[in-house]
């Protein structure tokens, strides 16, 4: 079996995508003993055998195993002994993620046992973070007269005698000679040792760590596994029913802000100190309580502990008798030890080191060519049973141990030796992890931990015949402490004697050992093993106590791993034991805050400086408890929290006034009940906090039979996720199935169909078996049934359940919403009037369901029908449709019943009525209790009902226990309750004791529930808390189908050769591109025990049996079914689940590891895709054509959005982000096509973020590169570089062609949708989001880097031929490109460091047209945007685009690159060039060709904004017929556009209306902008459009002489004369105001002001015009100013594209100001005190007052000078009359006239302008008066100079 995926860790400690995990892992007990262990459990047993009679040695072995489990034993070795002690240990586990220091210790143990395996030792002891490895003397462990020093009983000295050969044969001639070989065995075992310990310091010391961690935090805290235990203990929270704080909704997992989220790499660095000693030892084996432990005992181990305490980070040093052995051997036999430097330290022992050390094999060659190379004769522990056993049988005479002959015994048989043997080893395998069905278990847990250092640190004995005393003593310290914890449900983690004495590790909570309140308890054993010891054995003991999150499963390596508990509390508790005092236990602050003032109280201990810890670390004692009792639970309910409300006065009160008011509204309108009507909807609002029963109260008003019979009950869905119209799925799929013509529309879609879920869904609804309506009757009202098919798209996710029509399809993506709500709720009530009952909806959470669902209730609310709506909130504030639900018309707002002390007690012991009698609830009543449940459950109703159901278990497995106890045989008894009457005393004392015991953490009580069920429900519990996360409903399919992906050998459900090669070698871990399925799950060692190849899920399969488990999962209140119409259509395929609290869900998804999750997560992903490919959902051809889009990592559906949403987020769970990617860009694109632009948007970002981790990934891949790599990667880095001014970042700019193409697994589809989502998430973002454009002109450049990166070698030479004179200019050498590499593949140079070949061919693009969206966005944003880009920068980037659209040659791309040109020129004052590229795109377009197509590569038909642009220039260069031109081109045009589909009709329109108000064509232009505010569609350019639409409308009033009524419009135009915009210019303006400017003849101020401007002769039109009306006037002119201030003050305002818009500010500005001027004067004029009025605003506002016509004068003049450098004589026309309008020197204005018609150029355009003249002659000026009585002489002088 492989192991899992280690995670993404960057340096030393990475896997490489090309590094494989797939070796062997041995599960069995070989992996978890060491062989010395086995040989001496072997060779105690057969002494005790042989020193039986032959005939007895069967019952001998017998009673030799039955006397080991209770004495185990002891047995002498010598060897060399080796201690690792890990330094860093502690600061990994406090600075890095459980899980993320499991992955990292696990490998760095895997490279130490590497090495000893290497060099012939085995590790026989882990201790925390160190590790014991021992070189055993062959045969030496056999020798019972073996003494400490060395020798035997004949005292024979060490012998390096060369003739002794056969060195540790068995069957050695002589004792001497055999004594001899072991002597020269055990000097090679030393030597060994120590090269071994070198290897080991030269490879892992200073071993870097390191992984890249998102900055990022996912807003979901559903998944975040550590989110209950961060929570404060308040249990009314925990228990809330209806709690969506947790609900993912839409785009689910990310933020916009997400997108700033940086990489972060977190190191460490891991060192190893080693001691080395050598002598004799004694293995220890104590058994107690099914648990044993084995290690060892002797001065070794305190020779090696002081050498590894002498020794520094990196160093080895030996006890003195290793040197001298070392020493001795060179003067022997072996020169090794001359090539070694020993440096003394103290007493002897030995600093050593070998300078240049060699490698690995070359040490291990030292031995093989000596001839002393590694054989392990060792047998497996099964052959040396099996052995022992056949040499048993062979000299026994009786037939004890059976007649089948041994060879066929079977190892399992329960009644075999062998199996009685492999249980003893067994023993040693921690508790959690045996006979667990399933590979999930290795957790993370909330577990206490203890450590007990007992005071008992013996010497070995001199003889071996003392041993005896030394194993009894252990052995009872072993038992004692293992009864107090076992007794308690706890379980011993390791028992050591070690350089720290002698150490006890047990801990409470894990598989097997949760109780209920595992803190006090653990203080009680460890009380409890105090006290025996001293009292038993005089023998004192400190303990440390914590509690914590860890990880909990094996660590290790493949070959030799234990099972661990691994996080900073276990470090801590470690700590705390060891500073603690003889006697005393320490608890960390964790714990004390568990255990506090329930059984336990703590005194403040102090605080300890720990070693791992900055600052002092808090510690608490235990000074007192209560007394201790027990208590268990039993469940089995139904909903009783809705039965218990059913039966509540408040309920019945309820039903009863809604059943007399429907009689009221009848008797009123002259209807009976049961007759159509025409009675307005009402609504009844049932207000209360969360978790206080009002959705439970709902239901038993539903449930009622007064109203369920007489009413057509609808039910909402619960609001588990905000899609559109999510509530209303239910009920809209029982009425469309209600009608004939649903179902006949089924059996048509059938065969097409087959297998589809949805379809399923539909055939498996009860309404389908119930009578239909008469054939023809009608839906909806006949005017929208052809808009009946929306509701395909909006409900049921594309399934073609009805008809499309061509008016659906027509409809532009802004009216489909509304016209489906329309629909929706047509549907609702005409059902109701066919049904002839009154109708009730039911809406739980009405204040968190999805604004669609709030429009739709909103329109039911405002139709006929005799309807009620009944919902509950939280919060009444909440709107439909912008309308509060508690002002609703019609609306009731009740409060639900808030639970005090009595009515909890009433739930309380109603849900304990179907389990015990009732009759004797009065036991019970008792004032404590009553006030205990109320606390506990805080009020809320659901913590109530769970409390209950907590103590029934208890009871339930209590009294079970003492059904066995009393030999009860009958194992079906479900629980032995009291007979009705006899209920004592003794229950309610055990629920006393139950509710003081009482746990106030609610993750403590599902763990605890959890514990109670079989493996494999607890495994099916863990495998739904993945595939129910975020309340998403799960099938029975899919749980059996990921149990048996995750039990197989195989991959995944969906793995096949195609793609095998891809995920077995594409391990992206956290931060890549792709993912390793791991073969099984839960860390790098075994998390379950498998000796075969079968399948140990098979028996779950087989009957019923699957479905009884879930059965009763459901029954223990874990799950409950979904009916059909309210389960997510994503999965309806078979009976659907979903859990019953979302609390329970993330609790036991929060037990499992990230890589189970991982796994899981997978599976899950491919199960959908699988599956729903085959059933299909995939729907090809008919009305919704989609297709599979294939790809080598994934198959992408293109099928509802709802689905592709699911797969993507269950891939971006498994943090495979390429498929995600594809997933949430398809779910995307389906939203987007519905008219969800924002949900669209929110799934754009999550499919960028996942782009963005796999670039990342690419770029911590280690690739060789050759030079053409390296010349591609500077090139198109500094052309991007000049382009985006260095606006990427540092990562990206490490990527090749070569680093991407291993990324995504060399998938070209991949890579290419990418760029695609890229630039639709640029569109998006520069339209949604504020200040867009900066972020969005990243996204544009990442798109352009990669496209460049990726280009195939030979368009690349030629595109960089085609620019080379702007590379020159750049200075950008190396362009030269190999073009003849172009078809020979990739480079032979392009694999990783570790040389496996891993290129994949062909991974290049020669079709740019992907990127050219990239292109035109970033010219849009640097043309259109505050960014500030240089002209260099544009130059570049415009050229680079007409390079790469040269290469595409289509119609579409010349028309963008015409357009970019047309606006480059114009920027740059080139006027005539931007003229002709204007002409050049009419001269191409075709409309139906052409626009789609725009609109889907570019986001809009940029043909026409360019046109329309280059109209308002025409104008203002006088040429009036091309202007008139270009204008009824577009009118033409937009004749054909689909209505505001996109923002490019709503921009032209506006543009085209400014064209004819510079007209003054009044008429055509109010007619033109008409509609523009009227949709819902909210594109880029609305607020223009808007305005432009208002300001249309204005003057055509104005003109007309029609006061305009303003109260209709707000248009919020003097705000800014009271913030700071009035002081302040703001440089940093929205991409819309920049864009306006750049598109049109004048920006959003200009037209604000133009705004300002009609409503000020508006005002002089009132027929009551007084000092307040002036007054007003003034604050327009006032506001009018400031907002061409905001415009004229821009550092580019008066660039040469923006220089139309400038020079029409002036012009406005020159007219406010003389208004301004007058509208003062009337004022002083009229007297009645009103000067100081008009004095103090002007003075407080634009501070102007006096200077106005001299400012005004100045605008003229600049308007004037621009005009005629310029060359634009509308301008000038337009400056001119203003001179001779305003009073400022007639005959210089009309000489001014004449030189503008002088100017241009055609007749029939001067007589245009003549006609345009004429018209502004007509206008009035205000007040009808000109200005030339107030002008001051200075004024008078004469048209200003520049004239």
């Amino acid at each position: 079996e492989s192991l899992a995926m280690w995670g993404s860790c960057s340096t030393a400690m990475s896997l490489g995508p090309g590094e494989s995990l797939e070796q062997e892992v041995d599960s069995s007990v070989n992996a978890i003993v060491p062989r010395t262990l086995v040989r001496q459990l072997i060779d105690t047993l057969q002494n005790d055998v042989e020193s039986a009679p032959p005939e007895l040695h069967g019952n001998a072995l017998r009673e030799s195993i039955v006397k080991y489990k209770s004495e185990g034993s002891i047995q002498r070795h010598r060897g060399a002994l080796l201690f690792v002690d890990i330094s860093g240990f502690t600061h990994l586990s406090q600075n890095y993620p459980v899980e993320d220091f499991k992955n990292f210790i696990n490998r760095y143990f895997t490279k130490i046992i590497d090495l000893v395996i290497s060099f012939g030792g085995e590790v026989v002891k882990f201790a925390g973070d160190a590790l014991y490895a021992l070189w055993a003397t062959s045969g030496s462990h056999c020798d019972d007269s073996m003494n400490v020093d060395g020798s035997g009983t004949n005292g024979s000295e060490i012998n390096f005698d060369d003739d002794a050969i056969g060195i540790g044969d068995d069957d050695s001639e002589t004792t001497a000679n055999n004594n001899d070989g072991h002597s020269l065995s055990h000097a090679t075992n030393i030597e060994k040792c120590t090269l071994c310990a070198i290897a080991i310091k030269a490879t892992c010391n200073n071993f870097k760590v390191s992984k890249f961690y998102n900055t990022r935090q996912m807003s979901d805290k559903a998944v975040d596994p550590n989110f209950y235990s961060m929570q404060p203990p308040d249990l009314s929270r925990r228990f809330s029913e209806g709690d969506n704080s947790l609900r993912i909704q839409g785009e689910v997992l990310y933020n916009f802000q997400d997108k700033h989220a940086e990489y972060e790499e977190r190191g460490a660095a891991l060192n190893v100190y080693c001691g080395v000693s050598e002598g004799v030892m004694a293995g220890v084996d104590v058994v107690a309580s099914n648990r044993a432990e084995f290690f060892l005992v002797g001065k070794p181990l305190k020779d090696v502990a002081k050498a590894e305490y002498l020794a520094g980070p990196g160093e080895l040093v030996v006890s003195p008798s290793v040197y001298e052995y070392l020493q001795r051997r060179e003067a022997m036999m072996s020169n090794l030890a001359t090539k070694l430097v020993f440096a003394h330290v103290e007493s002897g022992f030995q600093l050593v080191s070998w300078p240049n050390h060699p490698t690995v094999d070359e040490m291990l060659s030292i031995f093989e060519d000596r001839g002393e190379k590694n054989t392990d004769n060792f047998l497996d522990a099964q052959s040396l049973i099996k052995e022992l056993v056949q040499n048993t049988h062979k000299t026994t005479r009786s037939t004890e141990i059976g007649d089948i002959p041994l060879e066929n015994t079977d190892l399992a048989s329960e009644s075999s030796p062998q199996s009685d043997l492999l249980s003893l080893l067994e023993y040693h395998r921690h508790e959690a992890a045996r006979d667990v069905v399933g590979r999930f278990t290795a957790e993370l847990r909330k577990v206490v931990v203890l450590f007990i250092s007992i005071k008992y640190e013996p010497n070995l004995p001199i003889s071996s015949k003392d041993d005896s005393v030394l194993l009894e003593n252990f052995q009872r310290i072993f038992s004692i402490i293992s009864e107090s914890v076992s007794s308690r449900s706890g379980q011993v983690r390791q028992f050591i004697n070690d350089d720290k004495g002698t150490v006890f590790i047990a801990s409470f909570c894990l598989r097997g050992s949760v109780v209920l309140h595992p803190s006090e308890t653990a203080v009680e054993a460890a009380k409890e093993a105090q006290n025996a010891l001293l009292e038993t054995m005089e023998m004192q003991c400190s303990v440390g106590i914590s509690l914590g999150k860890i990880f909990c499963g094996e660590t290790g390596s493949f070959q030799r791993y234990e099972y661990s508990l691994l996080g900073p509390s276990v470090n801590l508790s470690a700590r705390l034991m060891a500073k603690g005092a003889w006697g005393q236990i320490n608890c960390d602050e964790e714990l004390r805050n568990h255990a506090k003032g329930r059984r336990l109280f703590f005194k403040n201990g102090g605080f300890h400086k720990l070693k791992g810890y900055e600052m002092p670390v808090p510690f608490f004692v235990p000074i007192r408890d209560k007394n201790d009792g027990q208590g268990e639970e039993k469940d089995e309910e139904q909903d009783d929290v809705v039965t218990y409300f059913m039966q509540k006065a408040e309920v019945l009160g309820l039903v009863d006034d809604i059943l007399e008011k429907r009689e009221q509204n009848c008797r009123g309108n002259g209807t009976s009940t049961t007759s159509e009507t025409q009675l307005r909807p009402r609504i009844i609002i049932v207000e209360g906090d969360e978790g206080r029963g009002k959705n439970a109260f709902i239901a038993a008003t539903m449930n009622q039979t007064a109203l369920s019979s007489t009413s057509v009950i609808m039910e909402a869905n619960r609001c588990f996720h905000d899609d559109p119209f999510y509530c209303f799925i239910p009920i809209i799929t029982m009425i469309l199935l209600s009608f004939s013509e649903s179902r006949d529309r089924l059996v048509s879609l059938k065969k097409r169909q087959k297998g589809s879920s949805i379809l399923s869904s539909f055939l498996a609804n009860d309404v389908i078996h119930t009578p239909p309506f008469p054939r023809g009757t009608a839906m909806v009202e006949s005017r929208l049934k052809p808009f009946l098919s929306l509701v395909n798209g909006f409900v049921f996710k594309g399934f073609p359940l009805l008809k499309s029509s061509p008016e659906a399809k027509r409809l532009k993506d802004s009216e489909k919403v509304e016209k489906c709500v329309e629909v929706l709720s047509s549907l609702i009530v005409r059902f109701l009037e066919l049904k002839e009952r009154p109708g009730i909806i039911s809406v739980c959470e009405m204040d968190s369901i999805d604004i669609y669902s709030k429009k739709l209730l909103h329109s039911i609310l405002s139709s006929d029908g005799n309807l009620l709506i009944i919902g509950g909130a939280e919060d009444l504030s909440v709107t439909l449709d912008l309308e509060p639900l508690s002002s609703l018309e019609g609306a009731t707002v009740i409060s639900s019943p808030r639970p005090d002390q009595k009515s909890t007690f009433d739930l309380f012991r109603w849900s304990l009525s179907r389990q015990f009698p009732r009759e004797d609830f009065k036991a019970i009543d008792s004032p404590d209790v009553v006030d205990k449940i109320f606390q506990l459950s805080g009020g809320m109703t659901h913590a109530t009902a769970q409390l209950a159901h907590t103590f029934g278990t208890h009871y339930q497995r209590e009294q079970q226990s003492l059904d066995q106890d009393e030999n009860n045989d009958d194992l079906d008894i479900q629980v032995g309750l009291p007979e009705a009457g006899t209920m004592t005393m003794d229950f309610l004392s055990r629920l006393r004791t139950f509710l003081d015991d009482a746990p106030s953490d609610f993750e403590e009580i599902i763990c605890f529930r959890i514990d109670q069920m079989k493996p494999e429900e607890q495994m099916l519990l863990k495998i739904a808390s993945v595939a129910g996360f975020d309340q998403f409903s799960f099938s029975q399919n899919l749980l059996e189908t990921v149990l048996l992906a995750i039990s197989r050998n195989e991959n995944s459900v969906i793995a096949d050769d195609d793609t095998k090669e891809v995920r077995d070698g594409h391990d992206l871990g956290e931060s890549g591109g792709g993912f390793q399925v791991p073969k099984i799950v839960g860390g790098d060692v075994p998390t379950s025990i498998e000796t075969s190849e079968e399948n140990k899920f098979s028996y779950m399969l087989q009957g019923d049996y699957f479905e009884r488990t879930l059965d009763s999962l459901v029954e223990h209140k874990f799950f409950h079914e979904v009916n059909v119409e309210m389960s997510d259509l994503s999965s309806m395929d078979s009976v659907m689940y979903r859990f019953r609290n979302n609390h329970e869900q993330s609790v036991i998804n929060g037990l499992l590891l990230n890589d189970q999750k991982k796994r899981t997560h997978f599976e899950v992903a491919a199960y959908y895709s699988s599956s729903f490919s085959k059933s299909g959902d995939s729907l090809g051809g008919g009305e919704n054509d989609s297709s599979s889009l294939s790809t080598d990592i994934t198959n992408v559906l293109t099928t509802n959005w709802e689905l592709s949403h699911i797969i993507a987020l269950h891939y971006d769970l498994a943090e495979m982000p390429i498929p995600a990617m594809l997933h949430y860009y398809d779910s995307s694109a389906s939203l987007s096509s519905l008219g969800l632009r924002e949900k669209a948007h929110g799934r754009l970002l999550s499919a960028y973020l996942m782009l963005e981790k796999t670039l990342h990934y690419a770029s911590t891949l280690d690739v060789k590169l050759d030079e053409a790599d390296e010349t591609r990667r500077r090139i198109v880095g500094k052309m991007v570089q000049t382009i985006g001014n260095d606006n990427l970042k540092e990562f990206m700019k490490i990527l090749t062609k070569h680093h991407l193409q291993h990324a995504f697994a060399g998938d070209r589809f991949a890579f290419k949708n990418s760029l695609v989502m890229l630039t639709k998430f640029g569109q998006s973002v520069g339209t949604i989001e504020e200040e867009g454009y900066l972020f969005g002109s990243e996204l544009y450049l990442k798109a352009i880097l990669l496209v460049l990166l990726v280009l195939e070698d030979g368009a690349f030479a030629n595109l960089t031929s085609s620019l080379d004179s702007f590379l020159g200019q750049l200075d950008i050498e190396g362009v030269k490109v190999n073009r003849n590499a172009n078809n020979e593949g990739p480079s032979d140079n392009c694999s990783y460091s570790s040389g496996k070949e891993s290129c994949f061919p062909g991974f290049e693009i020669n079709d740019l047209t992907v990127s050219f969206p990239a292109f035109s966005g970033l010219l849009t944003f640097y043309r259109d945007s505050a960014i500030g880009a240089n002209e260099v920068q544009e130059t570049f980037l415009a050229n680079l685009f007409v390079a790469v659209t040269q290469e595409a040659n289509q119609t579409i791309h010349v028309l963008r690159t015409k357009c970019i040109l047309s606006h480059l020129y114009l920027k740059h004052g080139n006027i005539s060039k931007a003229l002709e590229e204007c002409e050049g795109i009419k001269d191409i377009y075709d409309h139906d060709t052409h626009s789609l197509e725009l609109v889907n590569v570019y986001g809009m038909d940029w043909s026409l904004i360019c046109v329309a642009a280059m109209a308002s220039t025409y104008l203002y260069r006088g040429q009036f017929a091309a202007a008139r031109r270009n204008i009824e081109f577009l009118k033409m045009q937009m004749t054909k556009l689909d209505e505001f589909a996109s923002s490019t009709k709503a921009m032209s329109k506006g543009t085209v209306s400014s064209f004819y108000l510079l007209l003054h064509e009044f008429d055509n232009a109010a007619e033109i902008a008409s509609g523009i505010s009227a949709t819902q569609y909210g594109y880029f350019f609305k607020p223009i459009g808007t305005m432009q639409e208002e300001l249309a409308n204005r003057e055509l009033a104005l003109h007309q002489r029609k006061v305009i009524d303003s109260s209709a419009w707000d248009l919020d135009l003097l705000s800014i004369l009271s913030s700071s915009d009035v002081h302040n210019v703001n440089q940093n303006r929205t991409m819309l105001q920049q864009s306006v400017e750049t598109l049109s003849d004048r920006g959003i101020d200009a037209i604000r002001a133009a705004l300002c401007a009609t409503e000020i002769q508006n005002l002089e039109l009132q027929p009551n015009r007084n000092a307040d009306v002036v007054r007003t006037q003034v604050r327009y002119c006032q506001a009018g100013l400031a907002h061409l201030r905001e415009s004229l003050s821009q550092k580019d305002a008066n660039n040469h594209e923006r220089r139309k818009n400038y020079m029409m500010c002036l012009y406005q500005q020159a007219h406010l100001l003389c208004s301004h001027h007058k509208l003062l004067h009337l004022l002083q004029d009229r007297g009645n005190g009103l000067e100081d009025i008009g004095q103090a605003v002007v003075d407080d506002v634009l501070d102007i007052k006096g200077a106005e016509l001299e400012l005004a004068r100045k605008s003229l003049d600049e308007c004037i000078d621009l005009s005629i450098s310029f060359d634009y004589p509308f301008m000038q026309l337009l400056a001119g009359k203003s001179c001779v309008k305003l009073g400022f020197d007639i005959s210089s204005g009309e000489a001014l006239i004449q030189r503008a018609l002088e100017c241009i150029a055609s007749p029939s355009d001067r007589e245009v302008a003549k006609v345009i003249l004429s018209r502004i002659d007509d206008m009035q000026v205000v007040g009808g008066h000109t200005f030339k009585t107030h002008m001051p002489p200075s004024c008078q002088r004469g048209v200003p100079s520049a004239a």
